[in-house]
């Protein structure tokens, strides 16, 4: 039992003999290389090795290349994808800013026309306007019909005109009330093929004809005569009577609806066709201005 001590206590002093003559041989070659020049034998050796060496670094360079690449097309792509992402929700972030910063700008734009309607030389002593806000449009149809927050607790009633406000102060027209409610009003717009408008043009001498909608969003003006005086860009205007035997329209006269786009096409040998763009999209519109009708005249254009 006494020899196996003996023999581990040999190997552990052979063990730190050998560590301590490495440790002095490290301390040796160290101590000769920083003292010897650039062309000493260990400074050569080292050069030598370097050289030796390089071919084994170049081979396991390519041996684990197809693993780094695919190492940084892995992360490559993660970080693209994140990239995306992120461009995506701020690109989402501006789209949402443009379109609230243009529907604020046509908001303010409304709201200014609104504000500077000349609403007494649009309707006079006949008719009182009211501002009423759009509540929905047809399901089936944009152009058909819009459905007011005014109603009859407003005085609203029914066959009463709607119009729009224009830039210039004045007032266009986009339909007319045919339902109302208590606190509702349902409007046909001119675009609506169930609406006709006597209407003429500020160039055909006054001549009335009778204006529909052609179910696009376009109008047309028929029932004019065949040399009646019509361009491009003339304004229609409302006639305030239907035909020539001057029965009272629902609607007063020279209220603007539209320019010729098209003087048109003869019908037959006797009238002529005219193409018609309203001066306002009502699709596009948040507020109408409702002309209720308040004197007598008026209020026999709204009885028929």
């Amino acid at each position: 039992m006494s020899g196996r001590p003996r023999r581990q206590d040999r190997r552990t002093a052979i063990r730190r003999s050998g560590l301590l003559l490495l440790a002095v041989a490290c301390l040796g070659i160290l101590t000769i290389y920083l003292r010897e020049s650039e062309d000493g034998p260990i400074h050569s050796l080292q050069v030598d090795s370097a050289s030796l060496m390089d071919p084994v670094q170049d081979i396991a360079n390519e041996a684990i290349r197809p693993l780094r690449d695919s190492w940084d097309w892995t992360t490559g792509l993660a970080s693209a994808r994140n990239d995306v992402e992120r461009l995506e929700e701020e690109l989402q972030r501006t789209r949402q800013l443009v379109i609230d910063s243009r529907l604020s700008a046509e908001q303010l734009e409304e709201l200014r026309r609104l504000e500077t309607l000349d609403r007494s030389g649009l309707a006079g002593d006949d008719y009182r306007t009211l501002t009423a806000s759009v509540q929905g449009h047809s399901f089936t149809n944009l152009y058909q019909r819009v459905r007011l927050n005014a109603g009859r607790a407003d005085g609203v009633e029914r066959s009463s005109p709607v119009v729009a406000p224009l830039s210039n102060g004045q007032g266009a027209l986009v339909g007319v009330v045919t339902s109302v409610g208590r606190n509702h009003a349902d409007v046909s717009l001119i675009t609506d093929t169930d609406t006709a408008v006597g209407a003429t043009t500020s160039a055909s001498g006054r001549l009335p004809g009778l204006l529909r909608s052609t179910g696009t969003g376009e109008l047309r003006l028929t029932r004019l005569p065949r040399d009646a005086s019509v361009s491009v860009n003339d304004l229609v205007v409302t006639a305030g009577s239907l035909g020539a035997d001057e029965l009272l329209s629902l609607y007063p006269p020279d209220i603007p609806i539209g320019q010729v786009t098209d003087p048109g096409a003869i019908e037959g040998d006797t009238y002529t066709v005219i193409q018609v763009e309203p001066l306002v999209d009502p699709r596009s519109l948040r507020h109408m201005v409702i002309m209720i009708p308040e004197s007598a005249i008026a209020r026999r254009r709204a009885s028929g």
